[in-house]
């Protein structure tokens, strides 16, 4: 009898062991891959599932057609747009408001699978950072208000499907707009302060995963599956 009760002894001991096992990775933060960083340049704790191509930022003019303003990649983040004409970009006679309305078409690659059988995606065009007083960067707001409003949530986005292979790319458009208050240069020339801008693609499942502890990322370009930076500058002409 002493045998049986030493062996559910040692038995319990063993399921015991486990379960606290378990109970403590279910807190554990696993290792983060590397194809990808956050915005303080760590090592996201999950795969990043795309990686932006281009973006080619344009106007459709129903007069003149197409005007090309520049294509966004990777490597290259700068972005010049100069005005047709003078004050092409202010909206009010009021008040110092500018807005530049721009369509973009954006090509992205699948670098890795989806961690689910669900392949929803959030598509962000209109995140501005790295305003004045903000050297960190870990400021998000929406371009379309000149950073002022902070951007929506993702239950008030509609999410679309992207159902590509790890290698295949996908192309789609968007339509967008810069504004922010403008100011008048000693040249009579109009000076369009627009600040960094960024393009991401998110996973909603993996999104909220990552908002959630033990992750907690605030920033929507820490929870982007892809991201690209625009660097942009607008140049304003005196006729």
């Amino acid at each position: 009898m002493k045998y049986f009760s030493i062996m559910r002894l040692v038995v319990f001991g063993a399921i015991l062991f486990v379960s606290t096992a378990l109970s403590c990775q279910d807190h554990h933060i696993p290792d983060p891959v590397t194809n990808c960083n956050r915005v303080d340049g760590l090592p996201r704790a999950l795969n990043c599932e795309f990686e932006f191509v281009s973006a080619e930022f344009y106007k459709l003019d129903p007069v003149t057609g197409k005007t090309i303003y520049g294509t966004v990649t990777p490597a290259n983040s700068n972005l010049v747009i100069r005005e047709a004409y003078r004050g092409e970009f202010i909206r009010s006679s009021v008040s110092p408001i500018f807005s530049i309305p721009l369509k973009i078409t954006i090509k992205i690659k699948r670098i890795a699978p989806s961690p689910s059988s669900v392949n929803k995606y959030l598509l962000r065009n209109n995140v501005e950072s790295n305003f004045p007083f903000d050297p960190t960067g870990n400021r998000e707001g929406d371009s379309r208000f000149g950073g002022g409003y902070l951007l929506e949530p993702d239950e008030n986005l509609e999410p679309v499907t992207i159902d590509i292979a790890v290698g295949e790319t996908y192309t789609y458009e968007v339509s967008t707009s810069w504004a922010g208050r403008y100011e008048l240069a000693n040249d009579d020339k109009f000076i369009y302060p627009v600040n960094t801008y960024w393009l991401l693609i998110q996973n909603v499942e993996t999104s909220e995963k990552l908002r959630n502890s033990p992750y907690n990322y605030k920033l929507y370009r820490d929870q982007a599956e892809g991201k690209i930076k625009i660097l942009p500058t607008i140049v304003s002409t005196a006729v």
